[in-house]
This record gives structure tokens, sequence and C-alpha cells, in this order.
């Protein structure tokens, strides 16, 4: 298929889960329907294999980003089954 002058290929985030990794998971074949599961994965449920051996305490800096910085991440997961 040819593309017209000034066409893109920018797949949404939607697009790209829906056809290519369900395409992939289910081995080509698209025609079984995809419950997209949604959950959250906490990163201080991981714990490091080597301790820290010291800190550095910038607190007094005012340039310090210590405010924006949240101690839990978390991460969206699509999950295709």
């Amino acid at each position: 298929m040819e593309n017209r002058v000034g066409f893109r290929f920018i797949p949404t985030d939607e697009e790209i889960v829906d056809y290519y990794l369900r395409l992939k998971n289910l081995g080509g074949d698209t025609s079984h329907h995809v419950n997209l599961l949604f959950m959250q994965e906490n990163r201080n449920d991981y714990r490091p294999k080597m301790s820290l051996t010291g800190f550095i305490d910038h607190s007094d800096d005012e340039n310090s980003d210590s405010d924006l910085i949240s101690a839990t991440t978390t991460v969206s997961l699509i999950l295709l089954w």
C-alpha cells in the first residue's frame, strides 16, 4: 500500500498495545479478544543486592530537588490475556 504525501506512521500507545503486542502474544492471531489488566508495581518492594556504604546530606542545599522526588514510584503494566 502506497502512502500519500504527508502521511506519517505515528501510532498511539493504544494502537501499539492493541495491535502489535496482541499479535505477538497470540502468535499472530488477532481474532481473539484481549482483556487489558492494569497493575501497579511498587518500586520500594525491591531491595538492592549490595547495601550503600555512605550517605551525602544535601538537605541544606538551596538547589536541592529532594522535595520533588517521590519515595514511591508506580509503573502501569499491561498484561494481555
